[in-house]
């Protein structure tokens, strides 16, 4: 949670504790001194209750906007680079790392890790790619629609962003990485190919096909051909989908976004 002058972002408890944090926060931005708050079981204020009956441990530091852990930080960020800060309440360093877990403490050193924002890919433009691209932009992931050759204006979708280049270009501009997710929704073969082509020579996070999987085979003989290996053929999925939740646009959407959303949980695990 970020608190700067009279304005905060973020919560701890949903509105429990987050008016005392905020009083706290004031004279630690005033002194520079560290703070460590602790509310619920345990706590010396027995009048601010947790109605969940657990207890929450919070640490107030500041931070000023000029440090360099702070544009280390924003910088890594830019380039798509796993970051760890780690700081005592005083010092913070930063620096490129996929250190697990997320969060540690170590004495009065806690480290963080942050990841880059995940990006969503949809090259197509039928009632499912567009509800996917819609549920996905809803959802919080970076979306892309990419049609190749397509309308000279994108589909009236909040916060999807509109590619009409080749699928070699688009997918060399945007070099899919552990935090993106591919699908290719053209019902198109040789579209579909492209995408999947240009995408196996990176390395996404997950990689999808919309189809049945009668048209599995086919494909993965083609791109075999094309010398793609097993283990690269393996990496796609095809159906996708979490759960087969029906074949409307929108029930394929709530299936392909929760698929997704489960490999990000999985790999943040990994990491």
């Amino acid at each position: 949670m970020v608190f700067e002058g009279d304005s905060a972002s973020g919560y701890f408890s949903g509105g429990c504790v987050e008016a005392d944090i905020a009083n706290h926060a004031k004279m630690v931005m005033q002194d520079g001194k560290p703070e460590r708050l602790l509310y619920g079981d345990g706590s010396p204020w027995i009048d601010i209750r947790l109605l969940c009956g657990g207890a929450l441990e919070v640490l107030l530091e500041r931070i000023s906007s000029d440090e360099g852990a702070v544009a280390s930080l924003l910088a890594l960020s830019a380039k798509r680079k796993a970051v760890r800060w780690q700081s005592n309440g005083l010092e913070r360093t930063v620096a490129e790392s996929c250190q697990r877990p997320a969060f540690q403490l170590t004495g009065e050193i806690y480290s963080l890790s942050y990841y880059p924002p995940w990006r969503l890919v949809i090259a197509g433009g039928d009632p499912i790619a567009l509800a996917i691209a819609a549920l996905g932009a809803m959802s919080g992931f970076e979306t892309l629609l990419i049609r190749p050759n397509g309308p000279d204006h994108p589909p009236p979708i909040a916060n999807v962003q509109y590619d009409r280049n080749s699928a070699d270009e688009a997918i060399k501009d945007i070099k899919p990485d552990h935090w993106t997710a591919v699908i290719a929704a053209n019902h198109d073969d040789e579209l579909d190919d492209q995408i999947l082509s240009a995408t196996l020579q990176h390395d996404p996070a997950y990689l999808g096909v919309l189809g049945a999987q009668s048209r599995v085979a086919g494909r993965n003989h083609r791109l075999a051909r094309a010398g793609y290996d097993a283990e690269k053929l393996r990496s796609i999925r095809s159906p996708i989908g979490l759960a087969r939740t029906g074949k409307a646009p929108w029930e394929v959407a709530v299936s392909v976004i929760a698929e997704i959303m489960q490999t990000r949980n999985q790999q943040t695990d990994r990491i």
